[in-house]
């Protein structure tokens, strides 16, 4: 046996995974804060961790009836501050490093078909734009967590199904941590746990022991948190978690969100690159179809699938896409857990696929050509987009960079910059330049009306916005600028002295 087939599989393990980190982590703390609810995440962390308060989150020191999560998100992102610092790479920490580990466990769980089949959907998923960019691994938010938790409750079930007993309760402890990250979310790891128990009467190898044990694992931990939220503020909480973060957000589209599942269509289509050319237009081509067949007096419909392997990979791919199909607010990411099942999906049609279609057999005798290609131009458009993204990407509204957070990154760049200050920003305040403000900063904001009061007490105070409105406050107050600590376009950042 040669060199190269002796270690084949371990050695492109070892570069898909590299790529993983290489797509996850290479420039992660560089751009821009989403203003919602990765901003929001930041601040919640930064003031759980200044605080000390771990049960209950707070948002400009009052408990924030907006995030309606448990708190396991936060706890995350306070581990990323406490190795990286209060800073973008902190905070992106821990998504960035589940998107590697999901792509891990992913090719664990596809090696049960074969160790190409393996590599490829971890290939898959190491390039899969709506896996990486907006509100999941490169980003601040719960959602990659959240696909790995699914995940590995997923590879517990498998090999629980290997006659590997701690699959089950590994699989059960995965129910309690999705519900402390994301609440209800945690109805996917739960629904698929039931769905593999009940295929195949597999219920029937449940001992009392298994039963009690995984009851207590997806129980126990929610428990402890929610006794100890309801010593801070009694029903409040659990009251507006059901009414607004399950029962509204499922009955009706809130939050500007749309209603109709055709919208993910869009993630699925368009964000998934390349990989949805052959998601769209070759697989439907290979073993499946819908027909009606006449059977004594009735029409009979049939279904064909392809046969994509035994009904336990079905049940994955129905219990992450069937949650954000019945909920009414739909978002691109609710479909992160969705996305490792659909890499093992489309990797084992690019190698297992058959079709009476001519064109297809034709296609797929060039199978590794189209990987590549199909891996490689996605990689080129990951990387121009997302990694290495030009000004282009944001002036054409690609991405968003607003030009308040690009001044404040200058600040905080600059070695120079006092280590304590007040800062004055003529404009109203979002969540993402408050976080830059009073997080990355550790800067503390003044209004205009003690402007003049600050600066009589000979404290240091910083101007931060346009310079058409430095030259107004200037002229109002009679105040002079000393040194000038970040500059983008028409925005500054100098400091305010009196004359």
């Amino acid at each position: 046996m040669s060199l190269w087939k002796k270690y084949q599989y371990p050695l492109l393990w070892g570069l898909v995974v590299f790529l993983a980190v290489f797509n996850s982590f290479v420039n992660l703390g560089q751009f821009e804060i989403e203003t919602w609810d990765e901003a929001r995440h930041a601040l919640n962390a930064y003031e759980m961790m200044k605080n000390h308060e771990y049960i209950a989150m707070t948002y400009d020191g009052q408990l924030d009836y907006w995030n309606l999560k448990p708190p396991l998100g936060a706890w995350l992102i306070v581990i990323g501050y406490r190795l990286f610092g209060v800073n973008l790479w902190g905070l992106r920490f821990s998504s960035a490093l589940s998107v590697v580990l999901t792509v891990i466990v992913t090719m664990s769980i596809a090696r049960r078909f074969h160790k190409k089949i393996a590599i490829t959907s971890g290939l898959i998923l190491s390039t899969l734009y709506t896996f990486l960019a907006f509100h999941t691994g490169r980003y601040g938010d719960y959602d990659a967590q959240m696909a790995l938790f699914m995940t590995l409750a997923v590879w517990g079930m498998m090999k629980w199904t290997e006659n590997h007993r701690w699959g089950l309760f590994l699989s059960s402890l995965m129910v309690s941590l999705s519900f402390l990250l994301k609440s209800f979310s945690a109805v996917m790891p739960l629904t698929f746990i039931l769905l593999v128990l009940l295929t195949e009467k597999r219920y029937k190898k449940l001992h009392v022991f298994d039963v009690l044990c995984s009851l207590f694992l997806m129980a126990f931990p929610v428990f402890l948190w929610a006794w100890a939220r309801y010593q801070e503020d009694g029903l409040t909480f659990f009251q507006k978690m059901l009414g607004y973060d399950l029962l509204k957000r499922s009955a009706e589209a809130i939050e500007g969100h749309p209603s109709s599942n055709l919208h993910y269509l869009e993630p699925l289509f368009f964000k998934t690159l390349l990989w949805s050319l052959f998601l769209f237009f070759v697989i439907p081509f290979m073993g499946f179809g819908v027909s009606l067949k006449r059977k004594e007096n009735e029409m009979v419909l049939h279904v064909k699938t392809s046969g994509f392997g035994p009904s336990f990979f079905w049940l994955w791919l129905l219990a992450t896409l069937l949650f954000p199909l019945l909920v009414k607010t739909k978002s691109d990411w609710y479909l992160n857990p969705f996305y490792p099942a659909l890499s093992v999906f489309i990797a084992w049609h690019f190698w297992n696929g058959k079709s009476t279609y001519a064109w297809v057999n034709r296609l797929m005798k060039h199978r590794l050509a189209l990987l590549l290609w199909g891996a490689g131009i996605t990689e080129l458009i990951l990387l121009a987009v997302v990694i290495f993204p030009s000004e282009w990407v944001f002036e054409t509204k690609i991405r968003s960079f607003p030009s308040s957070q690009r001044i404040l990154f200058s600040l905080w760049k600059n070695p120079e910059k006092p280590d304590k200050a007040l800062l004055y920003f003529p404009a109203w305040v979002d969540q993402s330049e408050r976080f830059l403000v009073k997080g990355m900063l550790g800067y503390d904001f003044v209004s205009e009306d003690h402007l003049l009061e600050a600066l009589k007490k000979k404290e240091k105070v910083i101007f931060v916005g346009p310079r058409h409105h430095l030259e107004k406050t200037q002229t109002t107050y009679t105040l002079q600028t000393n040194s000038v600590l970040g500059e983008y376009q028409d925005w500054v950042a100098v400091s305010l002295s009196l004359p």
